[in-house]
């Protein structure tokens, strides 16, 4: 049996998750939160609350990284992720390229660490699995977020 979803009062969800009233509302009137209206109050679901901020958090776990260039070599090894992975978020725009360059004969490509890194992250917390998208519109990094609002 599905669980039935819990929605919360918008006064007690901006307590528990310490999200201001106006960004509260903003996140209902873009659809990113699922919202309902009851007795006048307003009531949002507590799983999109969830996933923001979960989001939320795991981008300010490296947004000390952002705009700082790493190669495609020093990414993998350093975050563990196979080629294919890399080059298949590179390809959907969750890793950007910083700069393109040639070093002798050989292309450097250099990439936003901030956004390896937080790939990386949304890979482990929700589980990578063949045929399951990671990077659902709850999950995509900043850069993205505004394309898909």
């Amino acid at each position: 049996m599905a669980e039935m979803p819990v929605y919360i009062l918008m006064d007690e969800a901006t307590r528990r998750y310490g999200i201001d009233q106006k960004v509260l509302v903003r996140l209902v009137e873009s659809g990113k939160i699922r919202a309902a209206r009851l007795d006048g109050q307003v009531l949002v679901m507590d799983e999109d609350i969830q996933k923001i901020t979960l989001r939320d958090k795991l981008w300010s776990q490296v947004a000390h990284l952002d705009q700082r260039p790493i190669t495609l070599y020093q990414a993998r090894a350093q975050y563990r992720i196979g080629s294919v992975t890399l080059y298949n978020w590179i390809n959907q725009g969750i890793v950007r390229v910083l700069k393109r360059a040639q070093k002798g004969k050989k292309p450097l490509v250099l990439i936003n660490e901030a956004d390896v890194a937080y790939a990386a992250l949304v890979a482990r917390e929700r589980g990578v699995s063949r045929g399951r998208r990671t990077f659902t519109p709850d999950f995509l990094p900043p850069h993205l977020q505004s394309l898909h609002m």
